[in-house]
């Protein structure tokens, strides 16, 4: 639904519009044709507002995610639509015909200027600042974007490093984000590369940490319950225990865990990043 400041937007320039009309004998004299230029100018703005609000509107009905211009995972048709809409088309093609108004502005400046009715002279210098200032918002925006786009890439990077038989059978294929941001029933997703406070550990320190061990017959002290996924574990499942508080879980469980956090999920004991005796000994 249209907000209240894009209702006032839309009435300021139909009155601005209607104004241009009014006194077009008056801007036909002018070098160049700065009352076509502030017309089509508004048309690209208004659609992208347009834009916005549908992609807005389809977005949070589909996803839940309202935010869909900083979203480059949409799956649904009409936000996807939207989002290329805006990004491909309608914002390249308002900054480009910024930089043309910028340049009429100027030549009408210094070689025409008793051809702009007085309230249009100020009017359309204030106009140029307006749209560089929509443009440096929108670039703001997709660095935005991008900035997560690659936040999620490495995420999915260190879980695909862990990812084996086992823990596709457990969880799925869980390096394959779709459209929604990271959140707490993706497990092991927020990674070091996330929004935690408290980073977790690298692929690589995780597989040094040791303390793997099949449970088989012969094992007598191990948990009935991994606290992660609160499975029972069960013959020929593949353990890790944790060094400094030996706590133990599935392998495939903890692993995703210390993505996300850096220490026990029951003691809340920090995990040290290099390989303990400590872990190796608990299963002797």
């Amino acid at each position: 639904m249209p907000t209240y400041n894009d209702m006032v937007l839309l009435a300021t320039l139909s009155y601005s519009a209607f104004d241009i009309q009014s006194e077009w004998a008056t801007f036909s004299t002018c070098r160049q044709p700065v009352h076509q230029w502030l017309l089509a100018s508004y048309v690209l703005l208004i659609s992208s507002r347009m834009l916005h609000g549908l992609g807005n509107q389809s977005s949070e009905s589909g996803t839940g995610d309202g935010e869909f211009l900083v979203n480059m995972r949409l799956k649904e048709t009409m936000p996807h639509l939207m989002f290329c809409a805006t990004w491909f088309v309608v914002m390249p093609g308002f900054a480009i015909w910024t930089v043309v108004g910028s340049f009429f502005t100027w030549e009408v400046w210094s070689h025409s200027p008793e051809c702009l009715p007085p309230q249009f002279l100020w009017f359309t210098l204030l106009w140029q600042v307006v749209s560089y200032l929509w443009i440096l918002a929108h670039i703001i925006i997709g660095l935005v974007a991008l900035s997560r786009e690659w936040g999620l890439r490495l995420a999915e990077a260190d879980v695909r490093a862990l990812e084996d038989p086992e823990t596709v059978e457990r969880w799925g294929m869980m390096s394959q984000l779709q459209s929604e941001p990271v959140t707490s029933g993706h497990i092991g997703l927020h990674s070091r590369h996330g929004r935690n406070t408290r980073p977790g550990l690298s692929p690589t320190e995780i597989r040094a940490l040791g303390g793997i061990k099949q449970v088989d017959e012969s094992m007598e002290c191990f948990p009935d319950e991994c606290s992660v996924c609160l499975g029972e574990h069960q013959l020929g499942e593949t353990l890790r225990c944790l060094p400094n508080c030996v706590h133990s879980f599935h392998r495939s469980c903890i692993d995703l865990w210390l993505l996300q956090s850096a220490t026990c999920p029951l003691c809340k004991v920090a995990v040290p990043k290099q390989h303990s005796e400590k872990a190796e000994s608990f299963w002797i």
